[in-house]
């Protein structure tokens, strides 16, 4: 099988033209999971299935709640199995509100 195509943005620290598409699967769908744009999603989709993608979701540590929500539903996993770096700011207190 043909190695995929992604946009070289995606991979600006490393030579591409050395990574190995197996050994590096868990770090390459990362990069995809963060910086991925629609051509990406589907190069990987083809590449590496969707269960691969969706095993590697179950241990990856999202960038950010957007991140973590949109894959949440691409994949169809329960929220609550995924992980995220930041969580959302708690509610101020009625004592700090302003209105």
């Amino acid at each position: 099988m043909n190695p995929p195509l992604f946009r070289p943005e995606l991979f600006w620290d490393v030579d591409v033209s050395k990574m190995d598409y197996e050994k590096s699967a868990k770090f390459i769908i990362g990069r995809v999971f963060d910086f991925g744009d629609v051509e990406d999603i589907k190069s990987a989709t083809q590449y590496y299935g969707i269960h691969q993608l969706k095993t590697t979701a179950m241990k990856h540590v999202f960038a950010s709640p957007k991140h973590l929500n949109f894959w949440s539903t691409i994949l169809d996993i329960p929220l609550s199995q995924l992980s995220c770096t930041r969580k959302p700011s708690p509610p101020l207190p009625a004592l700090f509100s302003m209105s």
